[in-house]
């Protein structure tokens, strides 16, 4: 039998890392646009707050905790426009409240 390349197996895992990453990414990205739509709904602004859960099925990555950076991106962006917001993870996946009650909201 052959031995591979370790070259090739390098190259193999470089695409799939990256694979992985922008997959995280993708997710990231559904993840605000879930939240984003729910803040727009006109009922959701007389609650003052909501909690919003996604199931580790349907976000495998971030729902598993890894990538962690690019939650703590999306935290970051929602603070910057004034809202308060709590990251709970789970087995399951993980559920992201929300709060702008406390009027941090950013002019």
């Amino acid at each position: 039998m052959n031995i591979p390349k370790a070259k090739f197996l390098q190259q193999s895992w470089l695409r799939n890392k990256a694979s992985v990453e922008k997959q995280a990414h993708n997710e990231a990205i559904l993840v605000r646009g879930v939240l984003t739509n729910t803040l727009r709904n006109p009922q959701t602004h007389k609650q003052g707050t909501f909690s919003q859960f996604f199931d580790v099925a349907e976000y495998p990555l971030l729902g598993r905790g890894a990538y962690p950076e690019h939650i703590s991106t999306l935290q970051k962006e929602f603070e910057a426009a004034g809202y308060e917001i709590i990251l709970e993870q789970r087995n399951n996946g993980f559920t992201i409240s929300i709060d702008w009650r406390n009027g941090g909201i950013s002019e």
